[in-house]
């Protein structure tokens, strides 16, 4: 436990995440000048007996750094006669008089817990008598002026901690620290509207204080001030049975980490170990009591805090007696049961009904839009306390498992702590920097800055459940993952439709932005639930492995949009599921929901959509781009026709995106599956299907090649893995040499360059087929070569017989070389007779056509046979088009 005062350790402890002042002094203390003209004047102010406003400035300095300077027995009482023998003039407001008496009171707690040594170590018996008269004064001077406050006084917090100061400095008697024990119990309960409804850690320090030296009947007065500090008698509400008095969530987790401090000097201290029951007794008695239920805040928050002292702060180097240690666990029983009932009653009938729609298996039919929200508000009757609630668990440890627990928990970080339904909701009607200015506070909030705590108290009670909840825990995380997909999504179509992106670019795209901040906390939060949840299947059968794992890689394929890195734990989630899912074919095919059907993709996402395009739709984009992704480790068990039927349009579409990197996965996503081997009949009928169609649909639009080394990647896996002699395969080398001719033609009458690339390349594309095709379809492609190598003007004849030589001179395959020589000789000796410079005659020009045709039919499909080609024939000048990577992807 850390050590130092207690009030800046409970700010600490509470709002170490969080951006808010933490209680830690400045580094640099003033002059000493300035400390003691400050001192000087209190002294004038006691001496006059009149306070100026001089004098309150001079305690706000002493009061500022009150933890770096030194309070001698004889400041302390001068601070002691400012708050009780000090006259106030009329023209001050009660207000300055509470805060000087607030900063008299600070300096003086200060000065009892670190202004003295411990008893016996230093000072005579005359120096502890004048001490003890002096704790004497402190107490009686802090009592009138108590008595003699208004109840809305700002110097009651102050005068709680100076009394429980006093309660734990060594010289005081007993009866004086009973005294300061029934004063403080009594000011809490009389001022509990001033204390719960500020910051009031001053306060809740002091009784700390106060109840280490307690015991018995003083100990349950504390505990019952404690418990009942957020009731409001005169506001209760009889009909909703609940208080409007309610603490801020800052204050719950002070008063949390106040009974943690407790329970962690139990913890120290064994032999005060029989308080433990004694608390734990006092919050069961008070949840059965009739106050419970406005008096809830204090019984949970009370529980859990002293819980996690238990647990967390346990001491290791002095064990506890068996007795004591007895005592200590029947005591963490007694809070856990306190904390579950007052659970229960809060979410009892929700949890009825869940178990309903688990029994009849209903709740997987359930939208999001109906089953989101889990605790109708109306219902409990305050929304307050279900943040409570998951502040209470955040902060808690080892907590058994509950259902209501789950519920509350689960309710809690979709409704309160992620609230994207709100956020879309008020944003799609009337965006404004006023609104996202709200959301800004809330990422900065206690509560969405508990998201990490909540979400792991969740996967816990995960953990504990029976299959049947926790299949109901992972469908809502699945159906949110896609409720935010469809949301996110509508929601920048419609901004962009309404020319609003002036708006909406900073707020999504800033770093700081609070809907960035949520949906990357709903992210994490999403693979930190699915990851735990999976290592609980690994037992299971590889059906219900399969199932899970698709559920999964469809959630994570509808909030891919929001990953910016990688996260350790979301790559072998990943891993994991790829597994899972391709382990059978029954299982791969649950996968296809992670890609969004075709009909959705080209449909705008909802109404008062205008100009809807599918290609700048960034959030779909996302989703299908993850699937092309994952699916290609997954299709040696994917069947053929489902991959045919459901994601082959996609494919095909996604080929003429804008974004490199979905054109890129696209095309690869196809030729994964050309290299597959499967025993499936009709796999090869499919694959030789999707073969045709990928170079129709390539032209399909346009005649130039948006991605040709893609292009090129996928017609080198048609050559290599599709059956030999396949239909397919001749088609599709027919299409591209007709293809190649149409360009030539087109460039040749129009001078177009574009046409002329396009030529070139599907030119050399069938060029270098020639070394994968099998021998079957080689003569086939022979023939379509050399017609279009034929087909052109004599330069280019030249510059695709140069490159041919370079094709055909740089393969080893000794199998094809006795077919591919004497074709090149022959395809050579048919380019230089068909354009002669020389004029023949009619006679002549007759004669060499017939032979060129004839040579032309015989050679090329010549199997045998050698003729030596010498490459001085013709002028080394031509260029190869095909870059150095296609040529490795052949």
């Amino acid at each position: 436990m850390e050590t130092g005062l207690l009030e800046n350790w409970l700010h600490r402890a509470a709002f170490s995440f969080s951006n808010s002042p933490s209680g830690v002094l400045r580094s640099s203390s003033p002059s000493a000048q300035q400390i003691a003209q400050a001192w000087s004047r209190v002294r004038e102010c006691v001496q006059g007996g009149l306070f100026l406003p001089q004098h309150s400035a001079a305690l706000d300095l002493l009061k500022e750094y009150g933890n770096t300077i030194h309070v001698a027995e004889s400041q302390a009482r001068v601070l002691t006669s400012i708050l009780s023998s000090i006259t106030f003039r009329p023209d001050v407001e009660e207000n300055a008089a509470a805060h000087a008496r607030s900063s008299a009171a600070s300096l003086l707690s200060i000065w009892l817990r670190r202004g003295f040594a411990p008893s016996g170590r230093h000072g005579s018996k005359a120096s502890s008598s004048r001490i003890k008269e002096t704790i004497e004064a402190v107490v009686g001077s802090a009592i009138k002026a108590l008595e003699s406050s208004t109840l809305d006084n700002g110097f009651v917090s102050e005068a709680i901690l100076l009394l429980g100061s006093v309660c734990v400095n060594p010289h005081t008697p007993e009866e004086q620290q009973r005294v300061c024990q029934e004063v403080i119990a009594r000011e809490c309960l009389r001022q509990r509207k001033f204390i719960g409804g500020n910051n009031c850690k001053e306060a809740l320090a002091g009784v700390g204080y106060a109840m280490v030296t307690s015991s018995g009947p003083t100990l349950k007065a504390l505990m019952q001030a404690l418990l009942l500090l957020w009731i409001d008698d005169d506001a209760l509400d009889q009909k909703a049975g609940v208080s409007t008095a309610r603490p801020s969530l800052e204050n719950g987790l002070l008063h949390l980490h106040l009974m943690e401090w407790y329970g962690s000097f139990l913890n120290s201290q064994p032999k005060y170990m029989a308080s433990t029951q004694i608390v734990a007794e006092e919050i069961k008695e008070a949840f059965s009591s009739s106050i419970a239920i406005s008096a809830r805040y204090g019984v949970l928050l009370s529980a859990a805090g002293l819980l996690r002292g238990l647990h967390l702060h346990r001491s290791t180097k002095k064990p506890a007696s068996e007795s004591a240690e007895s005592i200590r666990m029947n005591a963490i029983q007694t809070l856990c049961n306190s904390i579950v009932k007052l659970v229960d009653d809060t979410a009892h009938l929700q949890v009825q009904e869940i178990a309903t729609t688990i029994k009849e298996g209903t709740f997987v039919d359930t939208a999001i839009e109906e089953s989101r929200n889990l605790i109708s508000v109306n219902q409990i009757g305050d929304k307050h306390w279900l943040q409570c609630i998951s502040l209470a668990m955040s902060r808690c440890c080892r907590f058994p498992s509950s259902l209501s627990v789950l519920v509350c928990l689960m309710t809690t970080l979709f409704e309160d702590v992620l609230p994207l339904k709100a956020y879309y909701d008020v944003n799609m009607s009337q965006p404004s920097k006023e609104i996202e200015d709200t959301w800004t506070a809330h990422t900065k909030s206690i509560l969405f800055q508990e998201a990490g705590a909540i979400i792991r108290v969740i996967c816990e009670q995960y953990e504990s459940i029976d299959g049947g909840w926790q299949r109901w825990a992972e469908h809502f995380f699945s159906q949110y993952s896609h409720f935010t997909y469809t949301k996110h999504r509508y929601y920048l179509v419609l901004m962009d439709s309404r020319n609003q992106d002036d708006l909406v670019s900073p707020l999504l795209h800033s770093e700081t932005g609070p809907l960035k901040q949520i949906l990357e906390a709903f992210l994490l939060s999403a693979v930190m639930f699915f990851s735990h949840a999976s290592k609980k299947k690994r037992d299971l059968s590889v059906e219900a492995k399969g199932d899970f794992a698709a559920r999964v890689m469809h959630s994570l394929s509808c909030v891919e949009f929001i990953r910016q890195g990688q996260v350790p734990q979301y790559r072998e989630l990943v891993q994991t599921c790829v597994a899972w899912t391709s382990a059978s074919e029954a299982t791969c095919a649950k996968i296809v929901p992670m890609f969004p059907s075709y009909n959705e993709i080209i449909q705008p996402p909802g109404p008062g959509v205008s100009c809807y395009s599918w290609k700048k739709d960034v959030v779909q984009d996302s989703r299908v781009l993850f699937g092309f992704r994952v699916l290609p480790t997954c299709l040696q068990t994917f069947t053929a026709i489902c991959f045919s039927n459901e994601v082959a349009p996609i494919m095909f579409l996604y080929m003429k995106h804008p974004t490199q990197a979905l054109v890129q996965s696209s095309h690869s996503l196809l030729v994964s599956f050309f290299s597959t081997k499967s025993c499936e009949g009709d796999r090869d009928s499919i694959k030789e299907q999707l073969a045709v169609q990928f170079v129709w649909r390539t032209f399909e639009d346009d005649w130039a090649l948006s991605n040709y080394d893609a292009f090129v990647t996928v017609v080198g896996a048609v050559a290599r893995h599709l059956p030999a002699g396949s239909t397919a395969t001749r088609e599709c080398i027919s299409f591209l040499s007709r293809k190649g001719s149409e360009n030539f033609s087109l460039a040749a009458r129009r001078g177009e360059e574009d046409r002329l690339e396009t030529g070139e390349k599907l030119q050399t594309l069938l060029l270098h087929l020639i070394l994968i095709v099998d021998v079957q379809v080689l003569p086939h492609l022979l023939q379509e070569v050399a017609r279009l190598v034929l087909g052109q003007t004599n330069p280019r004849r030249i510059r695709a017989l140069e490159e041919a030589f370079d094709v055909l001179a740089g393969s080893d395959d000794l199998t094809r070389k006795h077919i591919l020589v004497p074709w090149l000789q022959s395809l050579s000796f048919l380019c230089s007779n068909s354009d002669d410079q020389r004029r023949p005659s009619p006679t002549t020009s007759k004669r060499r056509k017939r032979r060129s045709r004839s040579n032309f039919s015989s050679e090329v499909g010549q199997e045998d046979g050698a003729v030596a080609f010498n490459p001085s024939s013709a002028t080394m000048s031509g260029a190869n088009d095909i870059s150095q990577t296609s040529r490795s992807r052949l």
